[in-house]
């Protein structure tokens, strides 16, 4: 519960979609980064985003103590004995309604975009349920001649991604679980910190990493 906890904090910190599209003029910490490289303020972006960056990382490795020493915990002599929760009929059909009620709030935004990519611009207002559906969305979107370039740039960019985090993973894991040396537990930290770090803040810093040459960047402008 407190490891699920801790993650729901660092996710909600480093969240900028949804605050973007649902905060309105409330201001986040996110947003005020984005907003000052907007206008060009670079270090007040940066000194925001190490703000952000100090309190993801403090949250972190306190979620890393935890379960440190959870697993220490676990670690004891003796079998563990096991428990068990009686549930009456009653007290199991209130849990699975609850469930299943969860499960649908959950699947509504789905269902509803599902929906409203099969009805006209605008033809969904006061009713509860749309009167008429229609492929003409899909079929304009099809129509573009280059609808599959964001496809395949997202895919791309993916499995680069994919196959970088493969590789150094991979050899990550077996250096500090099989080799043991000293400096494995900075290695193990180090490649912890993207978790912890909000994407935001470590687009700040490749924008003003990359955006004029430099011997890193081979002599070339990265940004864009």
């Amino acid at each position: 519960f407190v490891g699920a906890s801790l993650i729901t904090f660092m996710s909600s910190m480093a969240s900028f979609s949804a605050p973007l599209l649902f905060g309105g003029t409330t201001r986040f910490l996110t947003l005020e980064i984005y907003t000052a490289k907007l206008n060009g303020d670079n270090s007040s972006s940066a000194a925001l985003a190490i703000l952000l960056s100090i309190i993801s990382v403090c949250i972190l490795f306190l979620l890393k103590w935890w379960q440190d020493s959870h697993r220490h915990g676990m670690g004891s002599k003796g079998s563990v004995r096991s428990s068990k929760i009686a549930h009456g009929g009653f007290t199991r059909i209130i849990v699975l309604a609850l469930t299943l009620a969860l499960a649908l709030l959950f699947a509504l935004p789905v269902v509803t975009i599902v929906i409203l990519s099969f009805i006209k611009e605008g033809s969904w207002t006061y009713q509860i349920f749309p009167t008429s559906f229609t492929i003409e969305n899909y079929r304009r979107l099809l129509s573009e001649p280059h609808l599959f370039d964001p496809f395949a740039n997202s895919i791309r960019m993916s499995l680069t991604a994919a196959v970088l985090v493969v590789i150094i993973g991979v050899a990550a894991a077996y250096l500090i679980n099989r080799k043991k040396f000293w400096g494995s537990r900075l290695l193990e930290i180090i490649l912890s910190l993207p978790f912890g770090i909000p994407g935001t803040v470590i687009a700040v810093g490749l924008i003003l990493s990359f955006n004029r040459p430099s011997f890193f960047s081979f002599q070339s402008i990265l940004v864009g």
